[in-house]
């Protein structure tokens, strides 16, 4: 089972994508996630199944900011 960088950013990174969260793999930008749900969705595309292994920066899980 091979283990993947995540990186989910602030929503102040995300500004101009609009709402949401950048979310990065393995140093690669896969999208903007607009809630959790929508974080395990992209995250699944990519094989990562863990949420164990996310950085989150600018807030955790909970901060999704105004969608």
């Amino acid at each position: 089972m091979s283990t993947h960088r995540v990186i989910v950013h602030g929503t102040e990174a995300g500004t101009a994508n609009g709402p949401g969260r950048p979310v990065n793999v393995d140093g690669q930008d896969i999208g903007v996630a607009v809630d959790l749900d929508d974080l395990l969705l992209l995250l699944e595309e990519h094989d990562v199944y863990d949420l164990d292994t996310v950085e989150w920066r600018g807030g955790g899980p909970d901060e999704w900011g105004s969608a």
